[in-house]
């Protein structure tokens, strides 16, 4: 079934860009044993030097003529096929990694290299169950739980054909957009996962002089929470306390912004309420644990 689309890009790529149809670069795969990942090109030759240690943003303009439609649809992934017949790769699994993306990213997220206890996938079941904003943290722990899990070959049938359906769509939407010029409807993405707002949810923050402020969260990741309260802030760091609406308090240190980036609230009289972004900094583990445990762990299950 992907001979056709095999035949059909490489023919298109071979007039638009040359002969430089494929790329190949080294990934880690099971057990951190290096192994050449194959693609279809859809970025120009210097790009290397643009995404070595870093994720490519929308605006880089890399991007072949194809490339951009080849991504769209994940089209781009299909010679890793080669890679599951070799071996390296199996159909379903996390997402090879690059070796220097791993150096970076291992030093933000314990126990990181779990997912090297298997082979990586052509189809990565949290990326394609979440969206691409979707932290990296979340992902992680997504995959940790889908390691734990026993495999059941109906249930990665069925996820196989669900995924080779939405390329499908994606595929005919972009013949639609591209060829005949028709403005199809975009299909609507269902890889998102619930916004975790933290209802009822109060803060206080401390100096050494006591309570300075409190107000309520509005919105929480696992780095930042925004919040609002009636007290003019400095950008100062100072001592948290996160009442949960669930009875329980989350307490460590964070960093406030520059007032002057702050922004009022809508329909409120600045002077008298106001919206502030801060950040954490985790004094321990355990405090950074609670805070994924509310926030990143809620965000799975909903």
């Amino acid at each position: 079934m992907a001979l056709p689309f095999f035949i059909v890009i490489s023919f298109l790529l071979l007039i638009t860009q040359g002969p430089s149809i494929f790329y190949s670069g080294p990934r880690y795969g099971q057990d951190r044993k290096l192994y050449n990942m194959y693609k279809f090109r859809t970025l120009k030759k210097e790009a290397s030097q643009f995404t070595k240690d870093r994720l490519m943003t929308t605006r880089t303009n890399l991007e072949t003529p194809l490339g951009k439609v080849l991504r769209r649809s994940r089209l781009d992934e299909l010679p890793q096929i080669l890679n599951v017949l070799r071996g390296d790769m199996n159909l379903i699994g996390p997402r090879p990694v690059r070796p220097e993306m791993f150096d970076v990213i291992q030093k933000d997220i314990p126990n990181y290299g779990v997912r090297f206890q298997v082979k990586p996938g052509i189809v990565g079941v949290a990326q394609s169950l979440l969206p691409h904003s979707a932290p990296k943290l979340l992902r992680h722990r997504l995959n940790l739980v889908l390691l734990k899990k026993e495999t059941r070959f109906i249930s990665e049938l069925i996820f196989l054909a669900r995924n080779a359906l939405a390329i499908f769509t994606t595929v005919f939407q972009i013949f639609l957009e591209v060829v005949l010029h028709v403005k199809s409807k975009r299909i609507k993405n269902r890889r998102s996962t619930e916004r975790v707002y933290m209802k009822n949810a109060s803060i206080r923050l401390r100096d050494d002089k006591g309570v300075i402020a409190e107000g309520m969260v509005i919105d929480v990741n696992d780095e930042a929470f925004s919040f609002e309260t009636t007290q003019m802030l400095q950008p100062d760091t100072y001592e948290l306390d996160i009442e949960l609406g669930c009875g329980k308090r989350i307490s460590t240190i964070c960093v406030v912004k520059d007032p002057a980036e702050c922004e009022p609230v809508p329909g409120s009289n600045a002077s008298h309420k106001r919206r502030y972004i801060a950040f954490f900094e985790f004094r321990t583990t355990f405090e950074s644990y609670r805070v994924e445990h509310h926030v990143l762990k809620k965000a799975l299950i909903s």
